[in-house]
């Protein structure tokens, strides 16, 4: 079994410092996880579209009473 690596020994190794060993990994992570949190935006709006383009077929009344109420939005 191999040993993982403290961020200390991969800054000696590399001649850098502590900090930006740290940063490193950190800006990773953190693109990781608005990446994941954006994908799974996308999804969500993706289904509720979905969802309103059925719903407007079944029943084309609300497409035109969902126009009124965003015009008047728009008003105020």
């Amino acid at each position: 079994m191999s040993k993982k690596m403290t961020m200390a020994e991969i800054s000696r190794q590399l001649g850098i410092s502590t900090m930006t060993v740290s940063r490193y990994f950190n800006a990773a992570m953190s693109r990781l996880r608005t990446a994941l949190k954006l994908k799974l935006l996308s999804k969500i709006v993706i289904t509720h579209l979905i969802y309103l383009l059925a719903l407007f077929a079944a029943n084309p009344i609300l497409l035109v009473s969902s126009r009124l109420v965003l015009s008047h939005i728009r008003r105020v």
